[in-house]
């Protein structure tokens, strides 16, 4: 009975302190929106139009006409560019927050699957499948951990940042490979099958590393009846 109760003791005590740092977690971003509110909205709307840049790839892939892939190429250059801008600007402006830690890696991601899909003539449909899975697991877990744990750690490590760039160099790739096709044959398929390939089997190792990683450190989800 006496364990029981000190583990409920010290279950209370963890949510007491969880509860004190999202307060502190909340004054500090209320503190850093009063302090430079257009810098701090300037940031997130570059990462919100990194993942929407994948709404005109997408239909200019599929448009018909192959100037149009052209156009997705160099959109998703630019999306790769906002990959790192937005993290620059929210340092050099001094505005970082938990909420962009947490929205930056999801961007990430909500691009590269939509974009991925879209790829589904040049990617076998097994790997984009199995990427899919394990990325959207990865999305889930993170914010099990920050549902369950306000306070806790969920931005991208090093080897997270690592493959957010490798995805970004995938896709732009691929979409050059299927500009390519009709002028170089050749260096389109090693583009698409060999080079292409060979960074998504490298990048879902390192989404499986990830995966690995996030369930040692927060733990196995689990659900509360």
């Amino acid at each position: 009975m006496s364990v029981s109760k000190e583990l409920v003791a010290q279950s209370e005590v963890v949510e007491a302190v969880d509860l004190a740092a999202s307060v502190v977690d909340e004054l500090a971003f209320r503190v850093v929106f009063a302090r430079a509110p257009w810098q701090f909205v300037f940031v997130n709307v570059l990462t919100f139009f990194r993942f929407a840049l994948v709404i005109p790839i997408w239909f200019l892939l599929h448009s018909g006409l192959h100037i149009d892939i052209l156009f997705a190429f160099i959109f998703a250059v630019v999306a790769g560019n906002l990959d790192w801008m937005d993290g620059f600007f929210a340092r050099r402006f001094g505005v970082t927050s938990r909420f962009g830690q947490f929205f930056d890696p999801v961007a990430d991601k909500i691009f590269f699957l939509a974009a991925l899909i879209a790829l589904y003539e040049q990617v076998k449909v097994q790997l984009i499948v199995v990427i899919v899975m394990v990325e959207m697991f990865l999305v889930v877990h993170r914010t099990w951990v920050l549902l369950r744990k306000h306070t806790a750690d969920v931005s991208a490590n090093t080897w997270g940042k690592v493959k957010a760039i490798l995805q970004n160099v995938v896709i732009c790739a691929l979409i050059l490979g299927m500009f390519l096709q009709p002028y170089y044959g050749s260096v389109a398929t090693f583009i698409i099958d060999w080079l292409g390939h060979l960074m998504l089997y490298v990048s879902l190792a390192l989404s499986g590393s990830s995966v690995a990683g996030h369930i040692r450190k927060h733990g196995m989800m689990r659900m509360r009846l």
